[in-house]
């Protein structure tokens, strides 16, 4: 991002809420990250880019492992357009 550019505090939320997650899967505490994955995924507002993230992540889990990591690639995908049309 950009230095000049701001976050909305709701952009804010949602890019914290990513960040810690991802800390936890770093830390390998994995079933606090999955469970967080999950918690957040349930967020109907919750960005693309973001739930993409999350579903990534679930794909290293036991739990439908397959269908999160297609989900995955399929939000990217579609964040990537959007992202080149702004």
């Amino acid at each position: 991002m950009p230095a000049t550019m701001v976050r909305s505090p709701l952009d804010q939320l949602y890019f914290d809420r990513f960040h810690a997650v991802t800390n936890l899967y770093r830390a390998e505490k994995y079933e606090e990250a999955y469970a967080g994955c999950r918690r957040y995924l349930l967020d109907v507002h919750t960005p693309k880019w973001h739930q993409a993230g999350f579903h990534l992540m679930l794909g290293n889990s036991d739990d439908c492992y397959v269908e999160h990591a297609k989900r995955a690639v399929e939000l990217y995908q579609v964040s990537s357009v959007c992202r080149k049309c702004m």
